[in-house]
């Protein structure tokens, strides 16, 4: 399969991961190549030591199992007893559903070349896509996939297989989402990203190899261990100290720039708190001032004997000969809110006495509501 794709919209620290150590293998390996414009294509590769390798759907089978397990350790001891400790053998337990254990085999072909981790195309594809979606992929050799329930079900075109419809009858898939088409052209992209969602998985393809003398396989392991954990802790405790040596100069250094700025920090609290008081003085001032720009009109025709501010609302008491006017003009006001009467109106002498309350707009209101008449007047 000749496969040449940019993937733009792939971390570049996940196409190092692919370039430095995945391989593709669909008859004849393959390696990820990054080149010094950050794109990934596959080329051929002789590489003998290889470690991790993605399998073409051709050189596998695939079995979508439910055992009436629920113990996962007997079902893990049931599966090794069934592959017969086969090296080319894998599976993965999904969990339980149902009093009934999902597992997924997979048996690679002796083609395949060894590696320290296989993964199989149709594993990879099958975490791109959601759940009862067909997947079917176009190339020299055609094949659908789906999961359902968490398992996956992969099968090759065929004469009966040649369709995304017959493949879900088959593998028993209730197609619910619109199928997903891959091409050549964007096959590696999908790769990418399922091999960055096959990584919490990857344990159930790590094949240790087998070494009969158990002392010697305690030194393979122990030994590189110690090495790397000597070195980390070599290296991060001289960092530290360094580090600790670094910050203790500095802060000797920058003691006076310290003072200064504390000093500093305390003049702009300070003045900060003032400027905060002076805002809510003028604030308070500038909503109590708009009050005498609407009683100012009211004058003539309204004798007050109080006007009184309570939380956001002006109260006006007086007498009037008409005290239903006063409160269409006051409603009419541009500056006023909600004018009503607070209390029933009484007529005494030829007037009427009225408590009349009303809130003050705010400026954005204010000039927002000129803008709306214009545009009213202008229509």
């Amino acid at each position: 399969m000749n496969i040449n794709q940019t993937l733009e919209t792939i971390p570049l620290i996940l196409k190092k991961t692919l370039s430095s150590s995945v391989c593709y293998f669909d008859g004849e390996l393959q390696e990820f190549n990054l080149d010094k414009q950050g794109e990934l294509a596959l080329v051929k590769t002789n590489k003998t030591a290889k470690k991790v390798i993605i399998v073409a759907r051709d050189y596998y089978s695939e079995q979508a199992l439910d055992y009436p397990i629920d113990n996962t350790k007997e079902l893990k001891k049931l599966l090794k007893l069934e592959s017969n400790n086969t090296k080319n053998a894998y599976y993965h337990i999904w969990g339980n559903s149902n009093g009934k254990s999902l597992v997924n085999k997979w048996q690679f072909n002796k083609e395949v070349p060894e590696a320290l981790i296989r993964l199989p195309i149709s594993l990879l594809l099958a975490l791109t896509i959601e759940d009862n979606q067909v997947l079917h992929s176009r190339g020299e050799k055609d094949f659908y996939l789906a999961r359902t329930n968490k398992l996956i079900h992969s099968l090759p075109h065929s004469a009966v297989i040649n369709s995304s419809k017959r493949f879900a009858i088959s593998a028993g898939v209730a197609q619910s989402k619109p199928d997903k088409q891959i091409n050549e052209t964007n096959l590696l992209s999908e790769l990418a990203f399922g091999f960055k969602n096959t990584l919490p998985l990857i344990l159930s393809f790590i094949q240790i190899p087998k070494v009969e003398n158990r002392l010697q396989l305690l030194k393979n392991i122990t030994l590189p261990v110690l090495v790397i954990l000597i070195g980390y802790f070599s290296l991060t405790s001289g960092y530290l100290i360094f580090k600790h040596n670094t910050l203790e100069k500095q802060l000797a250094n920058q003691g006076n720039e310290v003072a200064i700025a504390l000093e500093q920090q305390v003049k702009f609290d300070e003045q900060f708190n003032q400027y905060q008081g002076l805002k809510s003085f003028l604030s308070n001032q500038q909503v109590t001032a708009q009050v005498w720009l609407v009683l100012v009109e009211l004058f003539p025709q309204v004798q007050f004997t109080n006007v009184s501010l309570v939380n956001t609302r002006f109260i006006l008491r007086g007498k009037t000969d008409e005290a239903t006017k006063l409160l269409e003009r006051l409603s009419n006001n541009d500056l006023v809110s909600d004018a009503k009467f607070d209390f029933p109106t009484r007529k005494n002498r030829g007037k009427e006495s009225f408590v009349i309350s009303f809130e003050l707009l705010n400026e954005k209101l204010i000039a927002q509501n000129h803008i709306n008449i214009n545009k009213g007047s202008n229509k």
